[in-house]
């Protein structure tokens, strides 16, 4: 009996000294799982997370890069702009005309054949912009600067006979004939003509325009510019040969400063999240002065014609153009891209002043056409 009572006195000392160790171990094993079901929680909070931060991501591109109904809050989104475009145009004067080819040879009167006149030609010009949206909406109002650089120089020659047209009537109803008093030999065969028109075209634009939301997929732009523009021409023929003994060289320019205000309306058409078509038009009244001067020499020992204008005069703008749009985000900064075609009309900015050469001698007209730019344009841009 003694020594069973002994051996339960042991065996509750030896648990009393093992029960520590299995608990530690008991509650060790608690912390494993439990950190493991934490770490499984913790890995699917993240992926949902992540997904929706994508989700997220994909609706705030498509919100950014085209307005929806939707007013969106501008806070981190780009709010300034800066565009640089590369035109390729071609400046279109009627009144370049320099000669007729004079197919009849031998006629002291009349002319038969083509008129000659400066073929257009395409060369590069840069026009730039920067802006600033003004509102809290991606749809807000827009202020925005551009300025429009475009200088072209042509230069053709005619190498056959051919019958001047930029002469003064002093000069083309000369009585040279020896054989009789009244045959009259106008002096305007030349064998050869060299034309030279120079153009220079400068706009400063300041423009305000408001996006309206119509569907989904499209956009109105409306906007109004006030508008500064400096236009220069300049147009010489030099005439060799034939009733020319020695070179005969006419020049005309005019130059034109005025300024005025355009209205305008883009209608732009979602193609995918990124593209868009758009089509625009403006049209405006510009008030400005032309400054015109004709110089025609005498191929005889006289008086040259010589003869200055300045007028003031209101004119009228028109603006056309179609073209596809690019926009991608970059981190914080917008890339944008455009090309497309465009068109320019000029009413009334083609002054020039001409002599007629079988009226009364130094008669002039005064003649008032149109000038046209037209061709293409790429831009590169980014909002920031």
């Amino acid at each position: 009996m003694k020594y069973h009572s002994l051996s339960l006195l042991l065996l509750a000392v030896s648990g009393s000294l093992l029960y520590p160790s299995i608990a530690s171990a008991q509650a060790e094993a608690d912390y494993v799982s439990y950190a493991s079901e934490l770490a499984d929680v913790y890995s699917r909070l993240s992926e949902l997370e992540s997904q929706q931060n994508e989700s997220a991501y994909q609706t705030s591109e498509k919100e950014d890069y085209w307005p929806s109904t939707a007013l969106l809050e501008t806070d981190g989104r780009p709010g300034w702009l800066a565009q640089v475009d590369l035109l390729y145009w071609a400046v279109r004067n009627p009144a370049t005309q320099y000669g007729i080819t004079d197919i009849g040879g031998v006629q002291d009167r009349g002319a038969v054949g083509d008129i000659l006149s400066i073929t257009p030609e395409y060369e590069a010009g840069y026009r730039i912009a920067f802006g600033k949206r003004l509102g809290h909406c991606v749809a807000g109002p827009e202020i925005t600067f551009r300025f429009t650089d475009f200088d072209q120089q042509i230069t053709e020659r005619r190498i056959g006979s051919l019958r001047a047209s930029f002469i003064s009537s002093d000069n083309s109803e000369n009585n040279d004939s020896d054989d009789a008093v009244n045959d009259i030999t106008p002096d305007d065969r030349a064998t050869s003509a060299t034309a030279n028109y120079d153009f220079s075209y400068n706009a400063y634009d300041l423009e305000i325009a408001q996006s309206l939301i119509t569907t989904e997929h499209l956009t109105l732009r409306m906007g109004g510019t006030g508008r500064v523009m400096d236009l220069e021409q300049g147009f010489d023929v030099t005439y060799t040969g034939g009733d020319f003994q020695v070179p005969y060289r006419g020049f005309e320019t005019s130059d034109y400063v005025g300024g005025g205000l355009l209205l305008g309306t883009e209608l732009k058409w979602r193609v995918t999240n990124r593209l868009t078509l758009g089509m625009g038009a403006k049209a405006g009244a510009m008030f400005g002065t032309f400054d015109t001067r004709l110089f025609l020499p005498d191929d005889e020992p006289g008086v040259p014609t010589d003869v200055r204008s300045s007028e003031r005069r209101m004119s009228t703008v028109l603006e056309m153009n179609v073209g596809l749009n690019y926009r991608r985000p970059w981190r914080r900064f917008l890339l944008t891209g455009a090309a497309g075609y465009e068109m320019t009309q000029l009413l009334d900015f083609s002054d020039r002043r001409v002599f007629s050469d079988s009226h009364i001698e130094g008669q002039n007209s005064h003649l008032i056409g149109n000038v046209s730019l037209d061709g293409l344009y790429a831009r590169a841009g980014v909002d920031f």
